[in-house]
């Protein structure tokens, strides 16, 4: 006898040495479940040719349509191998004449077809039994639902059905176990003695998972045994542990730092998005600037437009570039007078070079020479050397002012 012969169960010592056999019962027993279902609540009773219960309501065709419904009362893991119905009180209700063809359906499913014959003694009551044979499990039953029974005929007076149905465990997936036994009856590869495979799965239906002594040793104490552990000697490495930017498959789903994308822009903690939550936020998104937002994760908001190492005065945070567009203007750059630019951000155009307090004519000042401080309208006029220092209409050369330039 194998210790993994079909039938039995075992226990190991050391190095696979074995240490007692049981043997296991292959099936379980069988039964029958007993349900009655009434009909009228009373008797169907005749003398001669007259009915004194099967009064309006009584047919089955008026009440429910024909038909009572039964809870499964099968056991898990049986089915259906019998099915016998017998109808008590059966009676054509308007003529006392055989009815012919009568069904009697389960979930749908017929039984069986019949013809019912009157029964015209006084006071008392027919009684026909259908049956039939389901070796396959009944078609159309509800296992642990709720089960119909109905009838299909011409008007008849039935008092009550008393159902049997006859059961046995079920093999569903063929492996010569039933359940309960065989602990997962749709895998043909578990049952009671099956090798022990290293899968996660009791595949000898002992209770207990990967328990075999070749392979269920665990070096880490994680709770994964060393065939289903990447790294048996990391505890934080075992399949669905957290995964970690850290170069390793945590998981052991065969994948290095392959976290989640919460946010389904592409991009993952682990490959630079810097907001994991927000899919307009990751490397290579379009920067919006002076939100105070790093929408492409590259050294935070951008503040600096024009790139002249100046925030722009736009920032929420605060900046000093009174134009973030053009690299030539910031706080200290060199001013061109008259183009109506403030290139160093003091709050005007340079209009007034010489600094005299008088703006230059280009502008609409009165300054006639911007770049001469002594030449302003309040300036000193010395005669005959060419220059108006008062900006008013030349040099001085008729100091005398008697009509006549000096010679």
């Amino acid at each position: 006898m194998s210790p993994f012969s079909p039938g039995f169960r075992c226990w190991f010592v050391a190095l696979g040495v074995v240490l007692a056999c049981v043997a296991l019962p292959v099936t379980s027993s069988a039964g029958t479940s007993s349900i009655t279902l009434n009909w009228t609540g009373g008797h169907c009773q005749v003398c001669g040719a007259v009915d004194y219960a099967c009064t309006n309501g009584d047919y089955s065709v008026d009440w429910g349509g024909g038909q009572r419904s039964f809870f499964d009362p099968i056991p898990t893991g049986n089915h259906v191998t019998h099915v016998s119905a017998t109808l008590y009180g059966v009676l054509d209700c308007d003529t006392l004449v055989p009815v012919n063809n009568t069904t009697l359906t389960l979930s749908g499913t017929s039984i069986q077809t019949a013809a019912l014959v009157a029964n015209c003694a006084c006071f008392d009551c027919q009684s026909h039994t259908f049956s039939a044979a389901s070796p396959s499990g009944w078609s159309g039953y509800s296992y642990g639902g709720t089960n119909t029974v109905a009838i299909v005929a011409s008007p008849l007076c039935v008092d009550r059905i008393e159902l049997e149905i006859t059961w046995e465990p079920s093999d569903n997936d063929g492996d010569g176990y039933e359940s309960p036994l065989d602990c997962d009856d749709t895998d043909a590869t578990v049952y009671p003695g099956a090798p022990e495979v290293c899968d996660g799965i009791d595949n000898d239906c002992n209770g207990s998972i990967d328990d075999d002594p070749t392979f269920s040793w665990d070096s880490d104490g994680d709770g994964y045994v060393q065939c289903l552990d990447c790294d048996d000697y990391d505890v934080l490495v075992y399949p669905g542990a957290s995964e970690y930017c850290d170069g390793i498959d945590n998981d052991c789903d065969g994948l290095i730092d392959e976290d989640s994308d919460s946010d389904g822009d592409g991009w993952s903690a682990c490959n630079g998005d810097c907001n994991d939550s927000d899919a307009s936020i990751h490397p290579g998104a379009i920067d919006i600037p002076y939100n105070a937002i790093d929408e492409d994760c590259l050294d935070g908001d951008l503040t600096d437009v024009d790139g002249d190492s100046f925030d722009s005065e736009l920032y929420v945070g605060g900046g000093t570039d009174c134009d973030d567009l053009n690299p030539l203007t910031y706080p200290g750059a060199p001013e061109v007078p008259y183009d109506g630019l403030d290139q160093d951000c003091d709050g005007e155009d340079w209009v007034d070079v010489d600094g005299d307090g008088f703006d230059s004519e280009v502008v609409g000042g009165a300054d006639c020479d911007d770049y001469d401080p002594i030449v302003n309208p309040f300036g000193t006029e010395v005669p005959y050397n060419g220059i108006d220092e008062d900006c008013q209409d030349g040099d001085l050369t008729d100091v005398d002012g008697d009509g006549y330039e000096a010679v």
